[in-house]
């Protein structure tokens, strides 16, 4: 064998070999194609209309945003932003809507004779009023007169109506500093002199034989029936023949939403 046909036989054989190792790789990239290109496309169409009209959605999300200039998406936005929180104020608006009809009806269950008072709702406390006082929505045209009883849960008592107007009044409470006057301590029966304090708070200096404890009430003498106070704690010095007695309102003032205004 000459050296010319040994050499063509070699060349011959790494003809064959490139050949088969092309094919084989063609194989392999006919197969991934279908795995991992072909394939997902077959399964969702085999999902059918609905995966067709997601992607018809899509795609015309794409455009519009493509086409729709950046300002316009960003005024979308805004505008949704603002309706979202429009909502929420909305929201928030009705649950205080609500829990005030909630604390109306339970004023409201304490009055058994509804003739006989004007439900008012409190427009100032008195950490937002001067002299310790309330400012009500109720005024002479609603039928509350100078000196008037005012109430809360038909048999606490917080003041005299001050002054009013036509739509509104203003509540001269107990325990202001202007108050010095007598009231009954109810489990003796007895008058005392007492003197607000302001913040719902009474002084009383009374002779140490009189027998006080924590949390006996305190009515008015024209309406014992009616709470002004509840005694809190007794301060008293052996040597002195005189007891001061500290008293506090039956409720916390700040809390308060309605009250009433006895005819």
């Amino acid at each position: 064998m000459t050296h010319y046909h040994f050499d063509n036989q070699i060349q011959k054989k790494t003809h064959s070999r490139k050949k088969v190792l092309g094919v084989s790789f063609g194989v392999i990239v006919t197969i991934g194609v279908v795995i991992f290109g072909i394939a997902p496309v077959v399964r969702n169409f085999a999902r059918g209309p609905e995966w067709l009209q997601v992607q018809v959605i899509e795609t015309e999300r794409a455009i519009i945003t493509r086409l729709t200039p950046k300002a316009d998406i960003i005024a979308q936005n805004t505008d949704l932003k603002n309706q979202i929180e429009s909502y929420k104020a909305g929201l928030l608006e009705l649950q205080i809507v609500r829990d005030e009809n909630t604390k109306l009806r339970t004023e409201l269950s304490y009055i058994k004779n509804p003739s006989d008072v004007v439900v008012a709702r409190i427009l100032a406390k008195p950490s937002q009023s001067l002299y310790n006082s309330l400012v009500i929505d109720q005024g002479s045209k609603d039928g509350v007169v100078l000196g008037q009883l005012v109430v809360t849960q038909g048999t606490i008592g917080l003041g005299k109506i001050s002054s009013v107007s036509a739509n509104t009044a203003t509540v001269e409470l107990f325990s202001g500093p202007q108050f010095d006057s007598n009231l009954v301590m109810n489990n003796q029966n007895i008058t005392v002199p007492a003197k607000g304090k302001g913040g719902g708070n009474f002084e009383i200096h009374i002779p140490r034989e009189i027998v006080v404890t924590d949390g006996d009430i305190l009515g008015l003498p024209e309406h014992p029936s009616v709470a002004v106070g509840v005694v809190k704690s007794i301060i008293f010095d052996p040597r002195d023949p005189f007891q001061t007695v500290l008293a506090r309102t039956p409720l916390n003032l700040q809390e308060l939403n309605f009250v009433e205004v006895v005819k």
